[in-house]
């Protein structure tokens, strides 16, 4: 367990800058939504979304090269350093998910712009209730089918969430007046 909750640790660092983004994202788009324009909205949802994969893209490719380093600083007592090997293996399985992470994080950050919070918490209880289910099932098969439920989690999490966030940013966008002509 100490090669998957330490290993962890450097993915939730790896999406801090995702989180602050999405989170900056929340006020900046719902003032456009309130001043009517939504597709300055949608600009903000759209920028916001980019540059959050994008850092996480890179940091997550920068988990993957360096994992054997970053995880070293855990393995220094004696008691963990038998440990290094398998964080290091964990760390890099889960570099893949950083971007993931990171999506839905901004996914969840529209719908809470769009007004549809419960749609944000309702995926995710989903996605906890769904962790559970995977970590029971791969508990007892071995530590990579752990480290790898993680990953599958986040990913059908993210699909769930890519539906729905598209599907809300069409229901608002409907109650908007259409961008008025160029003269």
């Amino acid at each position: 367990m100490i090669a998957y909750h330490y290993s962890f640790y450097f993915v939730t660092l790896a999406c801090i800058p995702s989180t602050a983004i999405a989170a900056a994202m929340i006020p900046i788009t719902s003032a456009a939504q309130g001043q009517n324009d939504f597709e300055k909205a949608k600009l903000g949802f759209r920028y916001s979304a980019k540059l959050a994969m994008g850092i996480s893209l890179m940091l997550g490719i920068v988990l993957f090269i360096f994992a054997g380093p970053l995880t070293s600083m855990y393995a220094q007592s004696p008691e963990i350093a038998p440990m290094h090997t398998e964080m290091t293996k964990a760390l890099m399985i889960y570099a893949f998910v950083t971007v993931v992470i990171s999506g839905n994080g901004i996914c969840s950050a529209i719908q809470q712009s769009l007004r549809f919070a419960h749609y944000a918490m309702t995926i995710s209880v989903f996605r906890e209730i769904l962790f559970l289910s995977f970590y029971w099932a791969a508990s007892g098969i071995s530590m990579d089918a752990i480290y790898w439920s993680v990953n599958c989690v986040n990913v059908i999490t993210l699909a769930v969430n890519l539906i729905v966030t598209v599907r809300s940013v069409r229901t608002r966008e409907k109650a908007y007046p259409p961008p008025a002509a160029a003269v």
